[in-house]
This record gives structure tokens, sequence and C-alpha cells, in this order.
């Protein structure tokens, strides 16, 4: 990389690469509600990502199509986005640590309650790991 990535409205703590190397997803502090998709082959920003001002946006990972993701944070939702920030499926109650996609599309979540929890959001169905 070498330009400077720093349109962000809260500090940084999350950032991941698409499966394809061409986008960068970018997750704010606690306190913030925003995620940005930097297009990094254009040097662009692509879409900055806000559903609710509550939320908190600090967790996300890519689902295997690299068209969509999922994000999430400690206040209870996350979310299944496509590329122009739509979003696609939400799960409530859910206070998110940390994400990860699995190739057959189940999300794998860290939460607050020290576990680790598998949700597929195909057939809206969740269950330990």
């Amino acid at each position: 990389l070498n330009k400077s990535y720093d349109d962000h409205s809260c500090g940084v703590a999350f950032v991941v690469w698409s499966p394809d190397d061409r986008y960068v997803l970018v997750c704010g502090t606690e306190e913030c509600s925003e995620l940005w998709i930097w297009d990094v082959e254009n040097k662009i920003l692509r879409k900055r990502v806000s559903n609710n001002h509550d939320d908190s946006l600090t967790s996300a990972a890519w689902m295997p199509d690299g068209q969509t993701f999922v994000c999430g944070g400690i206040k209870g939702n996350f979310y299944v986005c496509d590329m122009d920030g739509n979003i696609k499926e939400t799960w409530e109650g859910v206070r998110i640590r940390s994400l990860q996609t699995l190739p057959d599309s189940t999300v794998l979540a860290a939460d607050n309650l020290k576990r680790i929890r598998c949700y597929n959001f195909k057939d809206i169905t969740d269950f330990n790991l």
C-alpha cells in the first residue's frame, strides 16, 4: 500500500482484506457505528456503512463470495451486508467481539459471554461450535 486511508470518523480497531485483495473493510472503536469499504485497487472509499448511530461495528469478516460480509459489535446486533452497504440479514441480541466465516458461509462469532457460536444466515439457525 502506498496510500494513506484516513477518512475515518473514529479510530481504527479492525482491518480485513477481501478474498481477492481488492477491498479492505475497516471497523472503528467500540463507540463507532460506521464501517468503511476501501477500494484499494482504485485507492478510493467505496462506501461508508452505518445502519444505526447506536451500533458498534468493531469486527467484520468477508463471506466466501467476496461480495458480502458480516459485521457487528458489542451493542447487540450483527449484519450481513453487500458491497453497497445494504443490509441483507440481521441477527439481534449477540454482542460480538470477533467474527470469522467458513467456506460454507457459516459465521463464527466470539461474544461477550465467552463463547464461540456458529450462525447460519441461509436458514437462520445458530448452534454451538
